[in-house]
């Protein structure tokens, strides 16, 4: 039998005990959290697992965010510390089931300073976390991200991965990369409500000018980006090569070029909804493009130019005559409905990011720089604010007693519910403007149908 075929049945059995054993997880699949959208959102992550504190913010050690995340089985990671964790190296995340819940941390919650964060396993959530990359530290240049999701080196898919109201900068390489390898394919991945901001441009890199947002690789499948601030990055805002990927409701800002869609290897189906994109074109399709079975459905996204139907605000480099756009999504997650691009400004600049309610100055700058319509690229962090100094702030968190018990019967455990509400307090009331539903019936926008 082929060696995935043996991680898959080793993953099954995993869900089985934790179903029989730990006695929470539901017949029928919840949102990882209420209002969680997108690909992989049902994940079970951490719940029903063990809940691990961190209590400093040392690099690693006791108590550290890096021993949290090298910990094994289903596991709930809080913190009871807030303030800057200097890694200055790749901190990886190997170890499936485990919901990392940034909300916990007293105010201004939890940065990773100089780290890039990678996600190289399956069933992870993570929230209200802070990655500063920068041009200081030990990765090198070529691939120094803000967050990499990618298989490891010993070999497994990587997939039912969120990561939800994260703020992500400073990248030498990309802020984000979702690449599939020959270890392992990636996925049914949601990147939702997170502020992608300020790839640096003149810095370290040894390609030179850089400055590059997000890249989604070829064979990599069911990746969404939802309701995402993708600010001051030149270029890939995204660059597409992936099977399959819905882009939708993100706020697009001072970059060169728009959302580009090119893979010559693999067919790309692309759903690209209700987007603001500041660039001349809200979307480009490359010549170097699969020339059969790619299908892109674009509806109702906004650009510079003005346009009265979505082909003119697209700009198609093939020689396929058009062939290749569809009338219909091609991808879309089941029970999510896309707001209308005219609710887009206000949704993502009032929600998008770590804590909206408790933004660090960082954060407070950016999304200030985009209401006014100024700012642009940086080549260094030490052009704006650099690194922040915070200073340790501890608390002791009120866990509930019985934290895996689920004590008014929604399938969502006691431990969670007390993560909502944490979460509650710290992003905006705009949150609910996205419609979820539980069932299996999807809910486009007017206009939007699913192709079969």
């Amino acid at each position: 039998m082929h060696f995935r075929n043996y991680r898959f049945l080793l993953n099954i059995f995993i869900i089985f005990v934790c179903t029989f054993f730990i006695g929470i997880i539901p017949a029928h699949a919840i949102p990882a959290f209420p209002g969680a959208i997108g690909f992989g959102s049902d994940t079970v992550a951490g719940r029903g697992g063990q809940i691990i504190k961190v209590t400093n913010l040392n690099k690693n050690g006791e108590g550290s965010f890096k021993e949290a995340l090298l910990a094994t089985g289903p596991r709930i990671i809080v913190f009871e510390v807030g303030g800057t964790i200097q890694i200055d190296d790749s901190i990886g995340i190997r170890n499936p089931f485990v919901t990392i819940a940034g909300q916990t941390a007293p105010s201004p919650g939890i940065t990773l300073r100089g780290a890039t964060l990678v996600i190289a396993t399956h069933d992870v959530l993570i929230q209200h976390i802070r990655v500063r990359t920068g041009d200081q530290g030990g990765v090198p240049a070529t691939n120094r991200d803000a967050l990499q999701i990618e298989p490891p080196y010993s070999g497994g898919d990587v997939y039912n991965v969120v990561v939800d109201h994260c703020s992500l900068s400073w990248g030498v390489d990309e802020n984000i990369s979702i690449w599939s390898t020959d270890k392992g394919d990636v996925h049914d991945i949601t990147i939702s409500n997170c502020i992608i901001s300020e790839a640096l441009y003149d810095s370290i890199h040894p390609e030179g000018p850089h400055s590059m947002g997000i890249i989604i690789g070829p064979r990599t499948e069911k990746i969404s980006l939802i309701g995402n601030l993708i600010s001051y990055c030149k270029d890939r805002v995204p660059y597409i090569r992936s099977k399959s990927v819905v882009v939708a409701n993100n706020y697009i800002y001072k970059s060169s070029n728009p959302i580009i869609i090119r893979d010559l290897e693999n067919p790309v189906n692309a759903s690209i909804v209700g987007n603001i994109v500041n660039s001349e074109y809200f979307l480009q399709i490359v010549a170097a493009v699969h020339p059969s079975d790619t299908r892109i459905y674009a509806f109702d996204n906004v650009c510079n130019t003005e346009i009265s139907n979505q082909l003119e605000g697209l700009r198609d480099s093939t020689d396929t005559n058009g062939q290749l756009i569809s009338d219909s999504a091609p991808v879309w997650p089941t029970g999510f409905s896309a707001l209308e691009s005219n609710k887009v400004e206000d949704y993502v600049l009032n929600n998008a990011g770590a804590r909206p309610q408790d933004y660090d100055s960082i954060d407070t700058r950016i999304i200030n720089q985009v209401s006014n319509k100024t700012g642009g690229l940086i080549d260094s962090q030490y052009q704006v604010e650099g690194w922040l100094s915070l200073s340790a702030q501890n608390i002791s968190l009120s866990i509930p007693s019985d934290p895996n018990g689920d004590d008014d019967g929604d399938y969502y455990t006691n431990i969670e519910e007390y993560l909502h509400d944490l979460d509650s307090s710290i992003i905006s009331s705009n949150e609910n403007l996205f419609v979820q539903t539980t069932d299996n019936v999807p809910n486009p926008p007017t206009g939007l149908t699913i192709r079969e």
